[in-house]
């Protein structure tokens, strides 16, 4: 996937499914042109909380990381995550995207 991309749909359509495990790997490059830092899917040590109001999806979590969001609810995903899928209701599509502001 693009790390520019806002919420990339994958098509993948929960409502199917009881669970769902993630698996992610590569860099992403982190503030190109200025710094060039590369980041992981779990992302960088920095947190974007000073960066409040700038559009990051997630505050709390580290910058670059890789998140999933299933309807309104978003979640780290990292390089490696499962999640049950029972409460989830709805015809729902996962999405993913970067932790980053642009």
């Amino acid at each position: 996937m693009d790390a520019r991309e806002y919420w990339y749909d994958t098509g993948i359509n929960v409502s199917d499914l009881s669970s769902l495990r993630l698996s992610a790997s590569g860099l992403i490059t982190w503030n190109p042109g200025q710094n060039n830092a590369i980041a992981p899917p779990e992302g960088v040590k920095d947190r974007p909380r000073d960066f409040r109001g700038t559009g990051f999806p997630d505050y709390n979590e580290r910058c670059g990381a890789l998140l999933m969001k299933i309807g309104n609810t978003i979640y780290t995903a990292g390089s490696n995550m499962s999640i049950d899928l029972s409460g989830v209701n709805g015809d729902e599509t996962v999405k993913l995207m970067v932790n980053d502001s642009d």
